[in-house]
């Protein structure tokens, strides 16, 4: 019976471990996904706007160019200046956007209005050039463009407007918060973190499970050897079950004071039935004897035996008689302690 209840035990804890690294696994799992669907829905928004948001530069810039036939000969920096009020009014419009144009050769029209630091930034970021130009590369034989970048700590999207091989490109680019590349061990590792943590927390589980199962065997051998000797004492423990060994010899030690007291009680009562049946049988002979040595007093009292010579006799056994008297006396008072 002990070794079927330890199996069904084991089973039932090796049970939880597999159910907790399953949950574990599948909790990691979803967590991603749910980090993957969010991501997706904001990389789609974001590439919406970013769609949105290089049309119009390209709109802007086709009136511009319509509008005032001279200004394709405008030299590149007066260019750049009136591009870049383009730029600006455009994408003030769409907070995070960065953008503007690019002729071939150079960087023209480049603003970000909504730049954290409350200014507005001019300058081309260098950490991103290279992908720019091959996003502007791409657009001019596809049309438009759209490449995302993921990072250690953000995610970068960058789209490219053109009307032709060598036409002006319009491009607008921007950063997200997101995770890293999903090619990169972060997913793995944040699940191997979780199922490590899960069977740390299980073998915790599994190593009170057992020490409780050898507890309480302890206890059942215990109670059995109470059962056969009552002087017998649990071990005492530090753990959980401690309390209750403790609370089990103390109620031994408590029974096992009331059974000698009981024992003790039993035997006076013996020894008062006994001494009781005693004082009986050897009162009456006592009474005998005394009637007789009276009789013995009357009778011989004139023929040279003298009343003082049998008067010890009957003292003595008036001393006897009134011994027992007093050791019945005693007996009958159970609670006061006897000395005999």
């Amino acid at each position: 019976m002990r070794s079927l209840f330890k199996r069904r035990l084991q089973l039932q804890l090796l049970f939880i471990l597999l159910a907790a690294v399953l949950v574990a696994s599948l909790s990691v799992l979803l967590i991603s996904d749910a980090v993957e669907s969010a991501e997706g829905v904001v990389l789609a928004d974001a590439g919406r706007t970013l769609t949105v948001a290089v049309s119009e530069l390209d709109q802007q810039y086709q009136e511009r160019v319509t509008a005032d036939s001279s200004w394709l000969a405008l030299p590149g920096a007066a260019q750049d200046t009136s591009l870049r009020g383009v730029s600006q009014a455009v994408l003030r419009s769409y907070p995070g956007v960065e953008g503007g144009y690019y002729d071939g050769a150079h960087f023209l029209g480049y603003s970000y209005p909504t730049h954290d630091t409350g200014g507005n930034k001019t300058d081309v970021p260098t950490a991103e050039l290279d992908d720019i130009l091959a996003t502007i590369s791409q657009s001019r034989a596809a049309g438009t463009w759209e490449r995302t970048l993921r990072g250690q700590h953000d995610i970068v999207v960058i789209e490219a407007k053109s009307e032709g091989r060598n036409a002006f490109t319009s491009w607008t680019m921007k950063r997200l918060a997101g995770r890293s590349d999903p090619g990169s061990h972060r997913r793995e590792i944040l699940l191997s973190a979780l199922v490590l943590a899960a069977l740390i927390s299980i073998a915790g589980t599994l190593a009170t499970g057992v020490l409780l199962q050898r507890g309480i065997v302890q206890i059942k051998s215990g109670l059995s050897a109470l059962e056969a000797d009552f002087g017998y004492r649990l071990p005492a423990r530090n753990d959980e079950l401690g309390e209750i060994s403790h609370s089990i010899n103390r109620m031994a030690e408590t029974r096992q004071k009331l059974e000698t007291e009981l024992r003790r009680e039993d035997r006076l009562r013996t020894v008062g039935r006994l001494v009781a049946g005693i004082a009986h049988e050897i009162r009456n002979p006592l009474n005998s004897i005394r009637l007789s040595i009276q009789y013995l007093e009357r009778r011989l009292g004139g023929n040279g035996v003298r009343a003082e010579d049998l008067r010890p006799v009957i003292e003595e056994v008036d001393r006897l008689s009134a011994l027992l008297t007093n050791l019945l006396q005693r007996m009958a008072q159970p609670d006061t302690p006897h000395h005999f």
